[in-house]
């Protein structure tokens, strides 16, 4: 733990892990630990992997902060890429006591928001959390939390916590297998 803790320390991520980023459109705030999430309905719910699996994205950690996105992932950083994300994994060799250009890793970064912020992203994507270890904070208007929107938002959002075991026969019910 020291190690993290000293600024001019480099750190190497493990193997398969990725450090994507994006520009996040929009209003909304969302940060959460690790998850995994899919599409489980609508148009993108038939995506697939080039070996035939459907998409899913293991994520350690996701920041949508206007106007930047990070997922840090393991697994499932293909739908990322196939979004536009850039792969920025080499910063974390770079110490934080350095200084450097974006337009070296990048000169352009897709706009993106979380599947869930997205029109029926309540209803489409689908997550699978460990409620006591991955919290979700999340604020629907950043730059005013009582505006109409934020309202708006609160209102409609709807969230249920479903046991790994629902969620696995919705899965089977649309021809996915999770292994």
């Amino acid at each position: 733990m020291p190690r993290l803790l000293d600024p001019t320390s480099k750190l190497t991520l493990p193997a398969n892990w990725k450090l994507c980023l994006a520009m996040t459109k929009g209003k909304t705030a969302y940060i959460s630990g690790t998850g995994a999430g899919g599409y489980i309905s609508g148009p993108r719910s038939t995506d697939r992997t080039p070996d035939g699996n459907p998409c899913v994205s293991m994520t350690w950690a996701s920041v949508f902060f206007p106007p930047l996105a990070w997922q840090l992932v393991g697994h499932g950083e293909q739908m990322l890429i196939d979004e536009g994300w850039v792969d920025v994994s080499q910063w974390c060799t770079i110490a934080s006591t350095e200084t450097r250009d974006l337009r070296e890793f990048t000169t352009s970064l897709p706009l993106v928001r979380h599947p869930r912020h997205e029109v029926n992203g309540d209803h489409h994507w689908g997550e699978m959390l460990q409620h006591d270890v991955s919290l979700i904070a999340e604020c629907f208007d950043v730059t005013d939390s009582h505006s109409d929107e934020a309202r708006a938002r609160r209102r409609l959002m709807a969230r249920q916590m479903i046991s790994a075991e629902e969620f696995e026969a919705a899965a089977v019910q649309r021809g996915i297998t999770l292994e």
